[in-house]
């Protein structure tokens, strides 16, 4: 049942690992998105997939929305009955014209709640190795908009009571006006040989950070191109201090963008994590169910009837979808009993035990090559009265096999079975499609020349999304495939340089990641 109210969330200071659990919870949660330039666009990917997603972004010289007519559209959204999502970077409290919001909200009796998020003007400062505050250095901090539309800074700052503070200046949004700002400071008494920062896309893969002092900062921005918007000025004695580690391990330092579904890119990030590196999620896909009820039922009665001798898994969206089926049809789980239960690999076999089921059988190779051989392999052995189905022989029936599939997999699987003459049913519980705003965030990421190490993709219809919607490898960076299909994907549209995973699985790219890493020295 929808439901009229209004969250306004801050998504924290820009990488997507700062966001509260509770904002990415209203993300899946909410009818309409509205959001920010500063909020980072893999949070998106978390949205439901009916959910409107607006985008209200504003940055200096680049206004898309009015404050006025960014109000009046949540109220709009909430009127017509919708759960909304006002989501802002950083905190919606601090600077974050988030009170202007509320007010409107209640002028139009609209219930809502405020969320919390990281401020940048302590987060970004972290991210660079600046703490705000210093026993010795800095016992306070003061965060200061220097951001107008002008580019001028506001008549109502107190230049000189900020320039005889013995504490920390943090300006948000003033890089427009930076040659305002240190001029005002050391008109106003402070010293211009006080150390100064400029922190660009905090957080983010891409963060620059340029050091100097009150009396060079604004030259030193002018002369380098990397200084850009977003970007927090910091000023005072902390800023000359980095208290980022300098000792490196593994993929410390290493920086990678993973392909595929949301499930599959997280699931890389965490074994990724576990060996320093970063990862970018690039979820060029989502799964979205094919319904089938009258042919799900069909293989169910099928299942019930004892009509299979296995059923061969290629993936964890398979098992995930036909598990849930299952169980919404009120099959009891124990049919499943005396079927011989394949997985295509050790991870899809992994997957299964959370479902209380181990794979009776995994090949060698963890392919649709390598499935076909173990099934015809079983089959064969059923036909000799070698094989043993569960505890019990029977050399009459067939071995048929079942296949839950996507609807785009490659037909290798289906090809040698049917060449080896073995019986199988396929049905296809799923399909791949692109993920909304997927092109804007493979823009981002291609744009951004010199910051990654490698790409990883997890399969061919993968590698064509990523290339219909613009992508272009960086140069410098190598891609990373799971197997040989997604590799064939890559050759076809010209990228011929490519690590291939000794195991199909996202341990396997790991490895692959690891073993040309340590083999560059």
């Amino acid at each position: 049942m929808k439901r009229k109210y209004v969250y306004i969330a801050g998504a924290g200071p820009g990488n997507i690992e700062y966001m509260t659990v509770k904002v990415k919870r209203l993300l899946q949660k909410c009818d309409v998105i509205i959001y920010d330039s500063l909020v980072d666009i893999e949070a998106l990917a978390l949205c439901r997939t009916d959910a409107e997603k607006i985008y209200a972004g504003k940055r200096a010289g680049h206004h898309s929305m009015k404050q006025d007519e960014i109000s009046r559209l949540i109220v709009q959204k909430a009127m017509e009955g919708n759960t909304v999502l006002r989501l802002k970077g950083g905190d919606p409290f601090v600077f974050g014209r988030g009170p202007e919001e509320c007010e409107e909200l209640k002028k139009n009796g609209i219930p809502y709640e405020v969320v919390p998020g990281i401020t940048s003007a302590v987060a970004v400062p972290m991210a660079a190795g600046i703490p705000v505050t210093n026993r010795n250095m800095a016992r306070s901090f003061t965060v200061i908009t220097g951001h107008t539309a002008s580019g001028e800074i506001k008549d109502d700052i107190d230049f000189e009571a900020l320039a005889h503070t013995s504490g920390t200046l943090v300006f948000l949004m003033g890089l427009g006006a930076i040659g305002n700002i240190t001029d005002s400071l050391i008109r106003s008494g402070m010293d211009e040989n006080i150390p100064a920062a400029v922190i660009s896309n905090g957080t983010m893969l891409n963060q620059y950070v340029l050091r100097g002092t009150l009396g060079t900062i604004t030259d030193r921005c002018k002369a380098d191109s990397n200084v850009i918007s977003p970007a927090i000025i910091v000023v005072g004695k902390v800023s000359e201090l980095n208290l980022n580690s300098n000792v490196r391990d593994g993929l410390e330092g290493i920086n990678i963008i993973a392909c595929g579904t949301m499930d599959f890119c997280k699931r890389e990030e965490e074994l990724m994590q576990e060996h320093g590196a970063r990862v970018t999620k690039l979820p060029v896909l989502q799964i979205k169910e094919i319904e089938q009820e009258h042919k799900v039922d069909q293989v169910f009665s099928g299942i019930i009837n004892r009509e299979y001798g296995a059923i061969a898994f290629t993936g964890r969206n398979a098992i995930r979808i036909f598990m849930e089926r299952l169980n919404k049809s009120g099959v009891d789980i124990r049919s499943l009993y005396n079927i011989d239960i394949l997985a295509i690999g050790s991870s899809t076999a992994s997957y299964l035990k959370e479902y209380g089921i181990n794979a009776d059988g995994i090949p060698d190779e963890y392919t649709s090559d390598g499935l076909a051989r173990l099934i015809i392999q079983r089959a064969n052995a059923s036909k000799k009265d070698e094989y043993v189905i569960g505890n019990k022989v029977d050399s009459t029936s067939r071995y048929n096999v079942l296949i839950p599939r996507a609807s785009k997999g490659n037909d290798v699987l289906a090809s040698k079975l049917q060449k080896a003459g073995v019986s199988f049913d396929e049905i296809a519980l799923y399909d791949t499609i692109a993920n909304d705003h997927i092109s804007e965030q493979i823009e981002r990421v291609c744009l951004m020349d010199g910051v990654y190490d490698y790409i990883t993709f997890a399969s061919a219809e993968g590698v064509r999304l990523f290339m219909q919607n613009g992508g272009v490898i960086p140069e410098g960076v190598r891609a990373v495939c799971i197997g040989k299909y997604t590799q064939k994907a890559l050759t076809e549209a010209g990228v011929y340089d490519c690590i291939v995973a000794q195991k199909a699985t996202a341990e396997g790219i790991v490895e692959a990641i690891l073993a040309d890493h340590n083999s560059c020295g």
